[in-house]
């Protein structure tokens, strides 16, 4: 989690905005409109993309989302763990 406060930390104003709103629909589940894709090689992990920034996360059992990663895309955005 530190790494996700410490990325949040370094974007802009305008970014953070942008990143808030796509979390908040993402936590209401609401897909609709965005670039969501699950990732390959995995059970249940997707992707979100708004523009460089990646957010990679799972659902839980309860169909409540559960946040994997946030960073900009770069050559080991994908190998993460």
């Amino acid at each position: 989690m530190q790494k996700i406060n410490k990325f949040l930390n370094s974007l802009t104003k305008k970014e953070r905005e942008s990143l808030n709103i796509l979390i908040a629909r993402l936590s209401r589940n609401d897909l609709i409109g965005l670039n969501v894709k699950k990732l390959k090689g995995t059970e249940n992990m997707y992707r979100v993309r708004k523009g460089d920034i990646r957010v990679i996360f799972s659902y839980t059992t309860h169909n409540t989302v559960k946040i994997e990663f946030v960073g900009r895309r770069n050559d080991t955005t994908y190998t993460y763990k």
